[in-house]
């Protein structure tokens, strides 16, 4: 499961345990700094990418993961490895669509290659992009030549199958909060439909 960027996600307990029927090991880890300077850093991102999505209150994108989490484990991950903050005081936003072009060009080029090593190392059956078309461009430059072809007669900005180079099934479409929005929650059902399926 392949979100936009983590945005508010951090790594901590309050966040991932869940009243206690998940165990976090690790201190809370929120900002860059704080992930490259901790020790144990590899382990404690592993453990953050293999729990459920934190239950806030409902939310699309934490749904989602619960309605994939029916049919098998979720691993979850984003696009961006990181949030963009234009002052420490400010909400966080995308490092693909804000600030100075140079910063955009260099973190683009700081994390490249970083998903589809996640990718790789897990080597799940099927990967869910809910990222949308705009980030096709994203998913070209860090996957070999990935090809968008039309899935369930949907339109492909919807919802398409990813043939890529990889041996993985994959689909991409709208992030869970457009999917909502826009009433296509059904393309989520569909997606589980197709986790099930065997190869």
């Amino acid at each position: 499961m392949v979100a936009k960027e983590p945005y508010h996600c951090g790594y901590n307990k309050h966040s991932h345990t869940k009243g206690g029927a998940y165990t976090w090991n690790h201190p809370g880890l929120w900002w860059l700094n704080e992930v490259t300077t901790y020790p144990d850093n590899l382990a404690a991102l592993e453990q953050g990418i293999a729990l459920p999505y934190p239950d806030n209150r409902g939310a699309p994108v934490a749904r989602a993961s619960k309605r994939l989490r029916e049919v098998g484990a979720v691993l979850q991950t984003n696009i961006a490895a990181c949030a963009y903050f234009k002052t420490p005081q400010a909400a966080p936003c995308s490092p693909h669509r804000n600030g100075p072009l140079v910063y955009q060009q260099r973190y683009a080029a700081w994390q490249r290659g970083c998903l589809a090593a996640q990718v790789r190392l897990f080597a799940p059956t099927v990967v869910v992009f809910f990222s949308g078309p705009d980030y096709d461009s994203e998913l070209k430059l860090e996957f070999p030549g990935p090809e968008f072809a039309p899935f369930n007669a949907r339109p492909t900005g919807l919802l398409a199958r990813v043939n890529w180079s990889l041996p993985i099934r994959a689909v991409r479409t709208h992030h869970p909060n457009g999917l909502q929005l826009n009433r296509f929650w059904p393309v989520v059902d569909e997606i589980v439909a197709f986790s099930e399926e065997t190869p």
